[in-house]
């Protein structure tokens, strides 16, 4: 069916960044994904999305370093842009392989709170008066029970009443998610700030979806995936050949090179044998590109785990360390 992967970003500017949404393109291969706080707009914002694999694209710019939801989809996939906010975009989509439709809301409702209270009431106007499916996916900026908050102060439970309304007099079910629990984290405190409701009959149409909490990486938001078929899991593909430059700190590179090469050959014939000799290299002497990061991300997932029921300095630090393994990979 169909996988939708929701990122508030934090900037998208920035190298980190698009390596990061390069590995999640890659190994989740989502048909939709939106983006939200790119902190970017006009040609930096043009460049990116030209860039980023997706066929289409909708976006609302981001006003300085603040805002901005960025669409970007698949030709799969038939999308057409129903309503547009500040705070969210309305939209129908129809699976073109399938022929599934549903209404989908990306929503980033802002993180102040005089401004974030009236979107409640503008997202309940746009419910479906087809009774077709719905679901809406991205960054609410609130919680809803103080178990979805960890750290931070304990004189106020970061509890957001009207969202809790909204939830109950739309009828909305939270499709809950698979570990880790807290979708943002600064300092010591983490909350759940992202997440995806659907309405009441989604499960009737889409009765196979499921959410996963994806590793945070590149920014304080963890991705949020929406899998409406899980039995076709997510993978890590073989890739074309291209040069890792993390390759030239291993210590037997330099004797790699000298094998491949011979003066006596073209040009053309030695970067043709070092193109072969790499590839055996790198599965049996530096470890296979593609595994190396899916393992990479296992471990930073439980990592992640583990650091939600005993945070000591000793997990950060390796946490930051797999981390920081996982970028000169990707480099």
């Amino acid at each position: 069916m169909v996988k939708i992967m929701f990122w508030n970003v934090q900037g998208a500017l920035d190298s980190e960044f698009n390596r990061y949404f390069q590995l999640f393109v890659r190994t989740q291969k989502p048909e939709v994904v939106a983006i939200m706080e790119p902190r970017i707009s006009g040609s930096k914002a043009d460049d990116f999305i030209r860039r980023s694999g997706f066929d289409s694209s909708f976006r609302v710019e981001a006003m300085g370093f603040s805002e901005g939801i960025w669409v970007l989809w698949k030709d799969t996939l038939q999308i057409d842009i129903v309503a547009v906010s500040d705070q969210f975009i309305h939209a129908i989509c129809v699976d073109n392989l399938n022929n599934g439709r549903f209404y989908i809301t990306f929503v980033y409702a802002s993180p102040t709170r005089c401004i974030r209270q009236g979107v409640w009431a503008q997202l309940r106007a746009l419910e479906p008066t087809d009774l077709s499916p719905w679901i809406l996916g991205g960054d609410f900026n609130v919680i809803s029970n103080a178990s979805e908050r960890s750290g931070g102060s304990q004189a106020r439970s970061g509890v957001c009443a009207r969202f809790t309304d909204f939830i109950f007099d739309a009828g909305f079910l939270d499709m809950g998610f698979h570990r880790p629990m807290y979708t943002w984290r600064r300092g010591n405190l983490a909350q759940r700030l992202d997440r995806c409701l659907c309405s009441s009959n989604w499960y009737s149409y889409f009765p196979i979806s499921e959410v996963y909490h994806l590793q945070r990486l590149g920014s304080d938001h963890r991705p949020v995936l929406l899998n409406t078929d899980v039995v076709h899991s997510a993978s890590c593909h073989t890739q074309p050949f291209r040069y890792i430059h993390a390759w030239s700190e291993h210590p037997d590179f330099a004797n790699l090179v000298q094998r491949s090469w011979d003066d006596a050959r073209t040009v053309v014939e030695n970067i043709s044998n070092f193109r072969e000799d790499s590839r055996a290299w790198n599965w049996n002497v530096f470890g296979h590109i593609g595994k190396r990061k899916c393992l990479l991300l296992a471990r930073i997932r439980g990592m992640e785990r583990a650091l939600e029921t005993s945070r000591s300095d000793f997990l950060v630090s390796l946490e930051e360390d797999l981390k920081l393994e996982l970028a000169r990979v990707l480099d």
